[in-house]
């Protein structure tokens, strides 16, 4: 077991301990990052390198091995945009690989264990799904061009996570400007949706960020936090939030939290329904 930490084109490995092994030089500025096991690494390339596209952001998706060389190149960008989401890689519920999906693309892809690729799941929003027509008309130069277009449709989902019986996604429309996730019980099918719109800004509940729905484990997806993080968040709950939060596992024990404490994980459990 190693810790991998990936710079401007160079992947450091560290024993558990935090001791140094070696670095590799990899041919590419990546956004994000993932360990497939058996020395497989998969990379999201940023697409524009000192202004322009080379051969590397062409794809969305860079698989090298341990010494940094390339062994695959996924998923071609089929039109030129200027600028764009990059995809997080996301844990599986069983942490056998990593789930990620693409702006207008209506699949969500696992990739590993290894360097494999595999369509996870499919999803339609029916009505709903975006018209991907423009990128066919015209040079695209802006993400918010395509959004603009699709002012009503659903864009695919900016964060993903896996429980063991749900997979949620965070989407919605421009049109409302409001937060929501799409709940889909992947037993049964049933899906609904949730819409976050409350103070003090959309994305939190009852004061607490739930924004960031990038991790799962079990029954739960969870975001963690910085101490200093966590009593900045305390400093601006309202009596209300308070009281709602008493009730809560492990929220009295926040009060005596100091700015050097560890990080905190802010745990939500997915109701089965």
């Amino acid at each position: 077991n190693e810790i991998v930490l990936c710079g401007d084109r160079k992947m450091s490995f560290y024993t558990i301990e935090g001791k140094f092994v070696e670095k590799q030089n990899v041919p590419l500025r990546s956004w994000n990052i993932a360990a497939l096991g058996d020395d497989y690494f998969g990379f999201v390339p940023d697409r524009f390198h000192r202004g322009r596209m080379d051969s590397v952001g062409k794809y969305k998706l860079i698989i090298t091995n341990r010494e940094g060389a390339i062994i695959d190149r996924k998923f071609e960008f089929p039109y030129y945009i200027i600028s764009g989401g990059h995809p997080e890689f996301i844990q599986t519920n069983t942490n056998s690989g990593y789930l990620f999906a693409f702006n207008y693309d209506l699949n969500i892809y696992q990739l590993g264990p290894g360097p494999s690729i595999t369509v996870k799941y499919a999803i339609d929003f029916n009505q709903y799904n975006p018209d991907t027509s423009i990128l066919q008309k015209e040079q695209v130069e802006k993400m918010d061009d395509l959004y603009k277009y699709n002012d009503t449709k659903m864009i695919m989902p900016s964060g993903i996570a896996e429980t063991s019986n749900t997979l949620v996604l965070r989407c919605g429309s421009n049109k409302h400007q409001k937060l929501a996730f799409r709940l889909i019980n992947l037993h049964s099918r049933k899906h609904k949706t949730i819409v976050m719109n409350t103070p003090p800004k959309p994305g939190f509940f009852h004061g607490w960020p739930i924004y960031s729905y990038h991790e799962s484990n079990g029954d739960y997806v969870y975001h963690p936090l910085t101490s200093l993080d966590v009593l900045e968040t305390l400093h601006s709950l309202s009596e209300e939030q308070k009281e709602k939060m008493e009730n809560c596992q492990g929220f009295t024990e926040l009060i005596n939290l100091k700015e050097d404490d560890n990080p905190v994980l802010i745990l939500y459990k997915i109701k089965d329904f």
